[in-house]
């Protein structure tokens, strides 16, 4: 499996993508972790993993002040059997 991994700045997302990033992260964390929050925060940085089937995993990059910090991350169901960290 090849993984395309993308880098943006969240004014740099497209409407389109930014639904992806957005339903993937609503089907993991609320629906399937009961988990619910405020998903959007402050100045970001969006990580996504796109495979020959679409988004596979995505992360966020949190900008405060002078500190960055990794925000939830999340990889879809279909890819956590065969998701090894660096090899597939």
């Amino acid at each position: 499996m090849t993984v395309n991994w993308c880098d943006w700045h969240h004014s740099e997302v497209s409407a389109p993508v930014l639904y992806q990033l957005l339903a993937l992260r609503s089907a993991v964390f609320v629906l399937e972790q009961q988990c619910l929050y405020a998903d959007m925060e402050g100045d970001n940085r969006h990580i996504a993993g796109f495979d020959e089937a679409g988004l596979m995993a995505c992360a966020r990059l949190l900008v405060q002040r002078d500190a960055v910090s990794i925000g939830r991350v999340v990889i879809a169901p279909r890819a956590r059997a065969v998701w090894v960290w660096g090899r597939s």
